[in-house]
């Protein structure tokens, strides 16, 4: 069996991911959603993601900050990794 990479795998699935639309104003924009993955202490991908929709990366970091409450977590956008939150628990 290959070793596969899941933060490979992740960016391959999440390229996938449907458009989200939203009326912004009198246009029609595209409304990024982030991806708050839980990891376990290996740093692989533990569970599901939460998906929040957010105007942009910096209040995606706000809301994943928040609902992650010191748990080892990635936010990811697409196929771009946009932070990284460690776990405050001692291992």
């Amino acid at each position: 069996m290959a070793n596969i990479d899941p933060w490979q795998k992740l960016a391959e699935l999440q390229r996938a991911r449907w458009p989200v639309w939203s009326l912004g104003g009198s246009e029609l924009r595209s409304v990024p959603h982030y991806r708050i993955y839980p990891l376990n202490p290996d740093g692989h991908i533990a569970g599901p993601p939460y998906v929040v929709e957010c105007a942009d990366d910096q209040e995606a970091v706000a809301k994943a900050a928040f609902a992650v409450r010191g748990k080892d977590a990635a936010l990811w956008e697409c196929d771009r990794i946009i932070a990284r939150f460690p776990s405050v628990d001692p291992k």
